[in-house]
């Protein structure tokens, strides 16, 4: 995209402030309604209490929303024990692997026993896993092999000499792990999560963790959102941010591109996003389901939560 394109952008889009409703941007919302517009609608209107009131499946639709696949849940164990290292320090990494393991067990067993929502309050409830849920085939297999990807990515975050400056003490007491974060301009409103944001020789440093395939691209949409954060809210000149993706499969840091080009089509990119967010908001909150049609790409749907209520067709493979 040109930067005459994107300050046109600007010139042209009005402020997410301006309407009665305000949409925020993130990026695993904009993520979801790339990928599946139908299931965006489940997440974000169907299975809030008070908003698509008059959907049908309202009960039906907060369950379901309640639901994981395998690989996302392992990841947001990951995450927990990640943040669990920061807090606790070295002596974590004895008990860390072991720890999450047992955690998603926990998970494996209560899905398998069908009894439903766990309860409210606990500090680590267990979570069903849409695999069993709807009694799929390769279930035990897909489990398996999460858990398998569980204890190695959490081993090499512990001892990959590529995150030795992040893990030592000094860097540690001021860390933001796992830190809710939001963007305020006169164009927008975003937010999200920061996996990891620390000083390093005078700079910020932020890492997005992958718990997936390598990504060959140097750049990253994500982490460029950051950037900008950091940019408006944290006082930071571009110079003295730096972005890595923290590939946890192979354990290595991989450095992503920032420059003045790379904000620009970040801030251009979020506000295309909200525009047609907010053109679909007003759908979303008067459960009008039929203006988000589901993708209907079998790989998408036999990860979605949503599948046993979707009129999208899905093949088991």
């Amino acid at each position: 995209m040109s930067d005459a394109v994107q300050l046109g952008l600007f010139g042209e889009a009005q402020t997410d402030m301006d309407g009665e409703t305000q949409v925020e941007w993130s990026y695993s919302r904009r993520q979801t309604l790339e990928q599946c517009t139908r299931r965006y609608y489940f997440d974000y209107y169907g299975a809030k209490a008070r908003l698509a009131s008059a959907d049908p499946q309202k009960k039906d639709i907060r369950f379901l929303s309640t639901l994981s696949n395998c690989y996302l849940r392992s990841g947001v164990i990951l995450h927990s024990a990640i943040r669990s290292f920061y807090k606790y320090g070295d002596s974590s990494g004895k008990w860390l692997v072991s720890w999450a393991q047992r955690l998603y067990r926990t998970d494996h067993d209560y899905s398998c026993s069908g009894t439903g929502i766990p309860t409210a309050g606990q500090r680590y409830s267990p979570a069903v896993l849409l695999e069993f849920h709807y009694r799929m085939p390769d279930a035990e297999a897909r489990y398996t092999e999460s858990e398998e990807r569980l204890a190695r990515n959490l081993g090499n975050f512990l001892t990959s000499p590529a995150y030795a400056a992040m893990r030592c003490p000094e860097q540690r007491a001021s860390a933001k792990v796992e830190e809710r974060i939001s963007l305020k301009t006169p164009m927008f409103g975003a937010r999200g999560k920061v996996d990891l944001a620390l000083r390093q020789s005078g700079k910020l440093a932020i890492v997005d963790w992958k718990t997936g395939e390598a990504e060959e691209s140097t750049e990253s949409l994500q982490l460029a959102f950051y950037a900008l954060w950091a940019a408006e809210t944290e006082g930071c000149c571009l110079e003295d941010i730096s972005l890595y993706r923290g590939q946890l499969t192979d354990g290595s840091l991989r450095p992503v591109a920032l420059d003045d080009h790379i904000l620009l089509r970040v801030r251009a990119r979020i506000i295309q996003d909200l525009e047609r967010m907010r053109v679909l908001d007003r759908y979303g909150r008067d459960a009008v389901a039929e203006v988000f049609p589901p993708c209907s790409f079998p790989r998408v749907c036999k990860l979605c939560p949503y599948q046993g209520i979707c009129v999208a067709p899905l093949r088991r493979s």
